[in-house]
């Protein structure tokens, strides 16, 4: 009833309480760019710890987003892990996506990599997650693609290239 009528948060809520964890996933997967873009992270950040490994890890997608929130959170070490596992799978599945949307999510990918490297304080890997991340993600992805802008002109200016630190800003 929720989803039909309208209300997918309750929906998910709903769905996850009765361990229905396909829909869950579902209902996750189709929320979760919009949620991002309007900075609704906190649903996000507590519905996906709920899904069971096999369900989270078959949708890259929302594998992708886990790990963010598990960075942001100070575990950079899972993190990894499942970004890497992610990466896996998005590389395994050749039916699911299409070229395009498997390129957009390697860009969210390379654009995570790329704030891990500025964690560990290498710019070198900054420079090149970052590009990479700014090739593969599409033109209206204005908040990945900022993301990546920020990260970039971060490493152009601790490698002292300041010029490249602001044509990467603007």
């Amino acid at each position: 009833w929720y989803e039909h009528n309208g209300f997918t948060h309750e929906a998910t809520e709903h769905a996850l309480s009765a361990s229905d964890f396909e829909r869950a996933a579902q209902l996750i997967q189709a929320q979760a760019d919009v949620s991002w873009q309007r900075g609704e992270h906190g649903k996000l950040r507590r519905w996906l710890p709920k899904l069971p490994h096999d369900i989270l890890f078959s949708r890259p997608h929302l594998g992708i987003y886990h790990a963010w929130y598990l960075f942001a959170g100070g575990q950079h070490e899972t993190a990894a892990q499942i970004l890497e596992v992610t990466e896996q799978v998005l590389n395994i599945d050749s039916n699911r996506s299409t070229t395009l949307k498997k390129t957009h999510l390697r860009g969210k990918i390379a654009a995570i990599r790329a704030f891990m490297s500025s964690y560990q304080g290498d710019a070198p890997g900054i420079i090149h997650h970052a590009r990479q991340a700014l090739e593969d993600l599409p033109e209206q992805d204005s908040v990945w693609r900022n993301i990546c802008a920020i990260v970039l002109g971060d490493a152009y200016g601790f490698t002292g290239d300041m010029a490249a630190a602001y044509k990467t800003r603007l």
